[in-house]
């Protein structure tokens, strides 16, 4: 099948191109929705020219979905494709409906591992064309045995989350507050498999991952390390690769995508290649959906959507109510240590709590706190200690976000005392 592979990151189009022409696919890449569209222009004229196109979500100028919204808009004019499979760093809330809309039959969360890549493309195969409902984010995960997991997070909210959506897939949960306590329980126990927090206090994960892997070079074991990150921006992929990291997960948490890292990394034949996971760290927004620089996004947490944040939870809800209980307090601590930290003019520990601090409230999806946050935190990252008018802000959102969680705690109570 001749397949056109749309991605402005040149590792990846060199990955997707490599696993495709094993499969004895005949492969063109384009490096822009604009170099594809020339491409589909040469070869227009009447019959289906690329029976399949894969496309990035997020390229700078036009994104996957306008590109696909040209080609059919084009249609008359013989730019003709076949199936359409999207592959994005970030989901979008109306994903689902544009793909509906647009005729794409799958749409897929990177990092994509070989065997989910294989398995989109054989539903694409059954309804060719496209499917009515298509199959959004990654696939279902794979069942896997009880493992041994070492994880690596210094706040008390995310370790809840992580141990909690672990747990209740079978798995033994070690934890550890920072890089020294990783270091030290991997080098004690034996463990399957590690999640490590990339920005932790006293050594962060990067650090951590390298003693790691010196470790193992002496034993001769090999353990898979994944990255847990609110955002992998541009230059941070080669620090990750060079520490070792073999996949990552997003921040804030959800099960799906825990469990799927996972199964990725612990079923013969699921685990990624090294540089194709790693080559998915270099994304252009944070993974939370906040941009690095960006305005807060329009959306507001005054109420929480209990739907989305109990799907987080992979459906527990008695995750969920655990987690908005001890949500408030979280908060009040990491605000406390950001008030701390500016008085004593650290701003590195003013980045760490308020990268934290946008993490808890990305849970909750109370995106104005977040945001609120992230301003702090791009700030320290340059040195600065931040105005007072960006902390009343963060102040004022996050109290926001405590009263929105507290009232969702209010239903559930009330659901209790009716049922």
């Amino acid at each position: 099948m001749r397949v056109l592979v749309v991605d402005d990151n040149a590792t990846n189009r060199r990955i997707l191109h490599d696993m495709l022409t094993k499969w004895e696919m005949e492969v063109e890449l384009a490096e822009s929705a604009s170099a594809a569209l020339a491409i589909l222009e040469q070869a227009a004229g009447g019959s289906v020219a690329f029976p399949l196109i894969i496309v990035d979500g997020h390229m700078p100028g036009m994104d996957g979905f306008d590109l696909v919204s040209k080609i059919r808009a084009r249609a008359a004019e013989g730019l003709n494709v076949g199936m359409v499979m999207m592959l994005t760093s970030a989901a979008q809330v109306d994903a689902a409906q544009r793909c509906q809309e647009l005729g794409i039959s799958e749409y897929a969360l990177k990092p994509v591992a070989r065997s989910e890549l294989l398995q989109m493309l054989l539903r694409s195969l059954v309804t060719p064309g496209g499917s009515d409902s298509p199959q959004v984010l990654q696939a279902a995960p794979v069942a896997v045995r009880p493992l041994r997991i070492l994880l690596a997070e210094d706040n008390a909210f995310n370790q809840k989350v992580a141990i909690g959506m672990l747990k209740l897939a079978g798995h033994a949960v070690t934890v550890a507050a920072n890089g020294h306590e990783a270091v030290a329980a991997y080098e004690k126990q034996s463990f399957d498999l590690v999640f490590m927090d990339i920005q932790m206090p006293e050594m962060d994960g990067v650090q951590a991952t390298e003693l790691i892997r010196q470790h193992q070079q002496k034993t001769g074991t090999t353990v898979p390390i994944i990255a847990m990150t609110a955002h992998a921006m541009t230059g941070d992929r080669e620090k990750y690769l060079a520490a070792g990291m073999d996949d990552y997960v997003s921040k804030p948490i959800s099960k799906d995508e825990l469990i799927n890292a996972v199964a990725r990394n612990s079923v013969p034949g699921m685990a990624m290649d090294q540089s194709h996971s790693n080559s998915q760290l270099e994304t252009k927004t944070t993974t939370d959906g906040v941009s690095k620089k960006g305005a807060p996004p329009p959306q507001t947490a005054r109420t929480i959507n209990h739907e989305i944040v109990l799907r987080r939870c992979g459906g527990d809800q008695e995750l969920l109510e655990s987690l908005a209980g001890i949500f408030p307090e979280e908060a009040s601590k990491l605000m406390a240590a950001l008030d701390l930290a500016r008085s004593a003019e650290n701003a590195n520990e003013i980045q760490l709590s308020a990268h934290t601090l946008k993490g808890l409230c990305a849970m909750f999806e109370a995106t104005q706190a977040a945001s609120a946050a992230l301003e702090l935190e791009n700030c320290a990252s340059e040195g600065a200690l931040g105005t007072e008018a960006q902390v009343s802000a963060l102040r004022e959102e996050l109290a926001r976000a405590v009263e929105a969680v507290q009232q969702l705690q209010a239903t559930f109570n009330s659901n209790i005392a009716c049922s």
